[in-house]
């Protein structure tokens, strides 16, 4: 950065605006204080007591943005905030990794940005401007890269014309997805809002007779297995739309590129994003599909990232993808490659009963219980058996299969996953059996690694003997794929980390 970058900026001066707007929730209960106290005193000191609470919280919105000032010098960058108490945060521009931004739809109509600076620290806001200028977002974003090697173009068109896509999403993709995204969030906003906004209809939603012009006793005679049939086609076709406006908004104009070693996510309709995910951060990685995907051979490609920065966790890297393009991006990710369903090694064959007795069986027995009080109540065993079915049926494709340096573990049938672990960048493995798996013995492998879901990615009711081998094989293996030896050996020592620990 030059010389003349090094002054103190400020954000938009819509941020106090944009502020006010999202605390509007919080100045709710001090409001109905304040009407409570100034209702006496007519219309006019009631508006003017209103008033004057919004001119307050403004007031302290403006202070608090004048107050936030962030500094570019040429070796690091500093953020200062506080209004009463000061904080000073300093980054460095070598700590810096890469530069994200998001446009929601405010910030695209007045030229602004959000900017979250990769740094890979724990603080998940230690480096974000929230709406400052495009220009100096992009600015930012170019220094960044070259100070770590990257080619910085022009314009998107000039560096999608110099590397092409590892995946990008057509519209025709985008509604195909959609329409295997059904989904009942959009309905329940809708309802939500309507018994939200109850006073303001023309009709009350709880008023049947009123907003459908059929009298409450004649709404039996029109049920029937046709209007039934009727309702539930319904049903399906708004969930279906509701899928197809979620996948547009979340993800028109997605692109996924490869920059050096760096991947850049681009997508969104009505908020922009753009995500870095470094390569070197990528712990491992998922296809999930479902029952009916799996006809069509399609599925979603993700990876997991190390935790601690705005792009940790699991990132999706193709929403719908083929078997080919799948395969594609995973290899680009990390030299992920999949195997056939075949190939799986099987756990143990009481494992989808074992979740079907730890499901089905307790509510059966309330189910039974309650039925001797009202004998009615007897047909949710009905239910309680197709439960059981569906879980048994689920947990059948669970498997798991060392394959080179790779784990690879899948998870159910309905909705399945595949996922593939580096042998590498394994951090704990732990395997525990509970009251039921230590009669039947059994027990449960947990694998952790950076970034990874809480308990860790699971192989569950493997027969105890085979349990415990698997654990001595990954530590065996994962001493081999070059883990730093002082590491190895705290392990060994008992510290947080531990290998073949029989939890019994």
């Amino acid at each position: 950065m030059n010389g003349a970058a090094a002054r103190p900026r400020r954000l938009h001066p819509i941020i106090p605006v944009i502020a006010l707007v999202k605390q509007v929730p919080e100045m709710l209960v001090p409001m109905v204080g304040v009407v409570a106290l100034a209702r006496d005193g007519g219309l006019g000191t009631l508006s003017l007591a209103v008033v004057g609470l919004l001119a307050v919280f403004f007031a302290v919105r403006v202070l608090a943005w004048w107050r936030f000032t962030y500094t570019l010098l040429p070796h690091e960058m500093y953020i200062e905030s506080g209004i009463v108490s000061r904080n000073r945060r300093s980054i460095p521009w070598d700590r810096v990794q890469d530069v994200e931004i998001e446009r929601g739809p405010i910030a695209r109509v007045l030229g602004l940005a959000k900017v979250k600076l990769e740094t890979g620290g724990s603080g998940g806001d230690e480096g974000l401007l929230d709406s400052i200028a495009l220009g100096d977002a992009l600015a930012l974003r170019d220094e960044v890269r070259a100070r770590r090697g990257m080619v910085v173009s022009a314009s998107p068109h000039e560096a999608e014309a110099a590397a092409p896509p590892v995946f990008k999403m057509t519209v025709p993709r985008i509604l195909q997805a959609g329409l295997f995204n059904f989904s009942v969030v959009w309905l329940a906003i809708i309802v939500g809002a309507m018994q939200y906004f109850d006073d303001f209809l023309p009709w009350s939603i709880d008023d049947v007779e009123e907003w459908i012009g059929v009298h409450q006793q004649d709404i039996r005679g029109l049920v029937s297995p046709v209007t039934i049939a009727l309702a539930l086609g319904l049903f399906i076709v708004l969930g279906t739309v509701a899928g197809v406006i979620q996948m547009f908004v979340r993800n028109y104009g997605f692109t996924l590129s490869l920059e050096g070693r760096t991947l850049r996510r681009v997508r969104g309709l009505l908020t922009r994003s753009e995500v870095a995910i470094p390569l070197r951060r990528i712990q491992a990685a998922r296809t999930a599909t479902h029952w009916l995907l799996r006809r069509y051979g399609l599925c979603r490609a993700d990876v997991q990232t190390m935790a601690g920065a705005s792009s940790g966790g699991v990132q999706e890297l193709a929403p719908l993808a083929t078997a080919s393009e799948a395969a594609r991006v995973l290899a680009i990710a990390g030299g992920f490659e999949r195997i056939a369903p075949e190939r799986f090694a099987p756990v143990a064959a009481i494992h989808p009963w074992y979740d079907a007795q730890l499901g089905a069986l307790p509510l059966a027995l309330i189910v039974l219980a309650a039925g001797f009080v009202s004998p009615p109540i007897w047909w949710g065993l009905v239910f309680v058996g197709f439960l059981g079915t569906v879980q048994v049926i689920g947990a059948r494709p669970h498997g798991w299969r060392l394959e080179g340096e790779m784990l690879h573990v899948r998870h159910g049938w309905f909705a399945q996953d595949h996922w593939l672990l580096p042998l590498a960048n394994i951090q704990s493995v732990s395997l525990s059996r509970g009251p039921l798996q230590r009669r039947l013995d059994l027990a449960t492998v947990a694998i952790d690694s950076a970034g990874g879901q809480a308990g860790g990615l699971r192989i569950r009711n493997l027969a105890v003997n085979e349990a415990r081998a698997l654990v001595e094989v990954l530590r065996t293996r994962r001493r081999r794929s070059g883990l730093p030896a002082e590491r190895e050996r705290d392990e060994d020592a008992g510290g947080a980390v531990a290998f073949g620990g029989d939890v019994a």
